[in-house]
């Protein structure tokens, strides 16, 4: 096949694959000695400082949306808290009205008995009381003393219901209060759980884990191992779905290969460029189209699928928003599942 001739400023159409994802940009060809006249625009900072920036400032973003979504959770928590403070002391301002109202009619009940016996006491002043109205008198006040006392028992237990209600919507308030601030915590556990099942390792650099003490896991820890247990399994799944699509787009084109096998000469050649890809410090001319990044062949159970790419900082590679470890596997509608395909196309 013959090789595609390229020049600085081409536009290339790109396909790549990313975390299981297919994506796709546009890569607009650079030369060679491009990265000396922007060194001094950029202070001539090491690329792994510009990506340690970078990262820096991906972190910060993602750590001010975290602490955005987290600020407006306690805002509506607090609101919550605050309308169920205010339910209470409505209940409990209800409660202390009821109490009112049975004192006043306990106090009523005891005015109109004095009343009752200051008349009485008047009657018998002015004239002595006949037998049957010394009876009947006495009846009446037995009978304003037992109804004294039944409104009096009436007011006390309507006071009793009325302390027993505030009290039990109190308790439920605090109860949800109480279920809403453990069901943030274990959000808040669970999220964190998640936030390291993501974190990245920094390309070259092996992370081992210190052995830690066994501790034992209460049931709430044991929910979010499991949670986070089921989620990494998802995303696997998802990985192997991914590959499987990857393996479905190459199986044309190494039909294709099996039946138009190339000539020994090209593929020497190929196979040299492939190896020495160009780079900041490529010995190619200065006007040179230049990708930006260097490529590598990408396996899957020992079957070539791809490109791996390793971006130089500042090329084109790194603008059109290709990372180390991308793997393209089409170049301006080509397929391509290795370095010798690559440089081909």
């Amino acid at each position: 096949m013959k090789k595609v001739e390229r020049s600085v400023g081409d536009v290339v159409d790109l396909i790549f694959m990313r975390d299981g994802g297919r994506h796709d940009t546009q890569l607009t060809l650079g030369w060679v000695g491009m990265l000396d006249a922007t060194a001094e625009d950029e202070g001539n900072l090491p690329a792994a400082e510009v990506d340690e920036a970078g990262e820096v400032e991906d972190a910060g973003d993602q750590a001010g949306n975290k602490s955005s979504s987290h600020a407006d959770k306690r805002k509506d928590d607090e609101e919550a808290a605050l309308l169920a403070a205010e339910e209470e002391d409505r209940k409990k301002k209800e409660g202390e009205e009821a109490a009112l109202a049975a004192a006043i009619l306990v106090a009523e009940a005891a005015e109109a008995a004095e009343a009752a016996e200051v008349a009485r006491l008047a009657e018998e002043s002015e004239r002595p009381l006949t037998k049957a109205e010394k009876k009947k008198q006495k009846a009446e006040a037995k009978e304003a003393k037992k109804l004294a006392d039944a409104q009096a028992k009436e007011a006390k237990r309507q006071a009793a219901e009325a302390k027993k209600a505030a009290a039990l919507e109190a308790k439920r308030a605090a109860a949800e209060a109480k279920q809403r601030k453990k069901e943030e915590r274990k959000r808040l556990k669970l999220e964190k759980q998640e936030s390291k099942n993501r974190v990245s390792v920094p390309h070259g650099v092996d992370m081992v884990p210190a052995a830690e003490e066994e501790k034992p896991v209460s049931s709430e820890g044991a929910a979010v191992m499991e949670e986070a247990a089921k989620q990494e399994e998802a995303e696997q799944e998802a990985a192997s779905g991914a590959a499987a699509s990857v393996s479905a787009v190459f199986a044309e084109e190494a039909k294709e290969e099996a039946a138009a096998p190339e000539s020994p000469e090209p593929r020497v050649r190929q196979q040299s460029s492939a190896a020495s890809p160009v780079s900041a410090s490529s010995p190619l001319a200065p006007n040179a189209p230049w990708w930006g990044f260097k490529a590598f062949d990408h396996k899957v159970d020992g079957k070539k699928r791809g490109v791996r790419v390793e971006c130089i900082e500042g090329g084109p590679a790194t603008k059109a928003g290709l990372r180390d470890g991308d793997v393209v596997v089409s170049v301006d509608g080509d397929i391509v599942k290795s370095r010798r395909r690559f440089v081909e196309v």
